[in-house]
Order: structure tokens, then C-alpha cells, then sequence
């Protein structure tokens, strides 16, 4: 007989992470529930178990890898992006909860029939949420990781959607003249400066190349503009996220490629510059 309450506080008390300590409890019901297939609540309400040797092995074993800052959906194997579920594992990006705000804003542009490109969709976050709610366009998702558009196909698959698919490619090369409606693009953007002061939750288990594209991390926003001048449609849009402190250098980049009559940079909901918009 196990006590799932003294488990989680016996975690916390172990702790080597920076990680408030409600954030880490939150996490640990989570990755118990999960493991248990009960609901958090019973953790309190039913906290004395009867546990297999094997069950509390395996349990043992990822409170060690949470409380030492591995990332949760690593370890459970799947993380909520909108309203579908992802499968993820460590080698692949982690979607944000930020990049959500990027399908509202895509939603202002798509119509029946649109055709659309998420360029750099790892697991196909972006991808299959467009595909998911907006049944009546076709998603291509592109990337360079073979590793993660093998999870992005899983993830159709779970997910049960239909007009997306995905494959490899170098963001926008060898498509036609005019061959998108809407570009849609979270490429990695963070510059090498930035990159040495990231949490290690982050540096250390997701992947140095999803994440930094070169020494000011503008380097992939800069070659996709380029493709994007023949690649998209007249009258169709670029939609990017970009980092809080680059919305002024990714317009001016915008701008400079003398093929977009509009462009704006939109704030996140915690008002920081993170998406830059183009109308071609």
C-alpha cells in the first residue's frame, strides 16, 4: 500500500529544478493521473494505493526524470496543442501555448478551398489545428526532420484528419509559381545570445536546431521571404511568429522584399511582439 499524497510531496522535497513548487505539484498529479488512469482529484480523495512492484518502479523512475527537469509531455509522451492531442517525445519540438494565438490569426484569412503551408511544422501542431477546424482546406506540412514529420503523420493518424499531409522539404523550395493561398511559418528564431541564457528544461532536452537558426536568429525568416515571393499567391498572406524583441527587424525585413503592399506585427496575449503579417 503506497500514499500517492506522501509521493508527491516526498517529489517536491527532492526537487533540483528552478520551477515554482504549485507549478511542479500541478505536473506531478498530471504525470500520476496518467500514469494510474485516475482522475487528479482521486489522488487526494482515494491517496492510499495497492501498487504493482513494476507500477511503482516505473513511477519512481519519471517523478526522477520530472523533478530533474525533463519536460512532462516528454515524459507522458503527449502534450494538448488547441483541440487535438500530439504526441511527443524527446527529439521534437515542444508546441508553446502562445503559438495557439497564430490559428486566430490565420482563421481572419483562410476560406473553402484555401490552400495553406506550415512551413517547419515539426509534429504538426499548426498544420492539423488548421486542418482540424477548417475541414474545407488543404494543410501541406513541410520540414527537415525526418524524425518529426514521422510524428506528424502519427498525429494525423490520432487525431482522425484527413486534408493535411506532410513531407520533406527545405521550407518553401521546389514548389511552383503561386502555389499557396497562406504561408504559415514557426521556423526556429532564437538567437545565439539568447540561446546560451534559456532555461536548461529547454536547452538540454529539445533540440538545438528547432530552436536556433544562427547567431541573430532571423537567418530562416529571412531565406523563406525570399521563397515567398513567387511561391505564394498575389493577394495572399505570410503569417509568422516571431520573438518578443523582433517585430521591428522581421517588418523591415518584410518590407525590404519589395513583394508584400501590407504588413503589421501583431502582439501575443501578453503583449509582446510575436507575430509579423504579409499580404502580398
Amino acid at each position: 500500500m503506497v500514499n500517492l499524497r506522501k509521493i508527491i510531496e516526498s517529489a517536491l522535497n527532492k526537487s533540483n529544478t528552478v520551477q515554482d513548487r504549485e507549478s511542479l505539484r500541478f505536473e506531478l498529479e498530471i504525470l500520476l493521473s496518467t500514469l494510474l488512469q485516475i482522475n487528479r482529484i482521486d489522488i487526494y480523495l482515494e491517496e492510499k494505493q495497492v501498487l504493482a512492484d513494476s507500477k511503482l518502479k516505473e513511477i519512481e523512475s519519471k517523478i526522477s526524470r520530472l523533478i530533474n527537469g525533463e519536460p512532462l509531455c516528454y515524459i507522458i509522451g503527449y502534450t494538448q496543442f488547441r483541440n487535438i492531442k500530439l504526441k511527443t517525445v524527446p527529439g521534437v519540438l515542444i508546441p508553446r501555448p502562445e503559438t495557439e494565438q497564430i490559428i486566430d490569426i490565420a482563421a481572419k484569412y483562410i476560406k473553402n478551398g484555401s490552400l495553406v503551408i506550415d512551413v517547419g511544422t515539426g509534429t504538426g501542431a499548426i498544420a492539423l489545428s488548421i486542418a482540424k477546424e477548417f475541414p474545407k482546406v488543404s494543410v501541406t506540412g513541410v520540414d527537415l526532420s525526418s524524425k518529426a514529420l514521422r510524428y506528424a503523420i502519427k498525429n494525423k493518424e490520432i487525431n482522425k484528419i484527413e486534408n493535411a499531409n506532410f513531407k520533406i522539404n527545405d521550407l518553401c523550395s521546389g514548389f511552383s509559381s503561386d502555389s499557396f493561398d497562406i504561408i504559415i511559418a514557426n521556423l526556429p528564431y532564437i538567437s545565439e545570445r539568447e540561446y546560451n541564457d534559456l532555461p536548461l528544461s529547454v536547452s538540454f532536452f529539445e533540440p538545438k536546431l528547432a530552436l536556433m537558426p544562427g547567431k541573430t536568429g532571423l537567418e530562416l525568416i529571412e531565406k523563406l521571404l525570399q521563397q515567398s515571393k513567387s511561391v505564394l499567391k498575389p493577394n495572399g498572406y505570410i503569417i509568422l511568429e516571431i520573438g518578443y524583441n523582433q517585430g521591428q527587424a522581421v517588418k523591415k525585413i518584410l518590407n525590404s522584399a519589395n513583394c508584400f503592399k501590407k504588413v503589421e506585427i501583431t502582439r501575443d496575449y501578453k503583449k509582446l511582439d510575436r507575430f509579423a503579417i504579409g499580404e502580398k
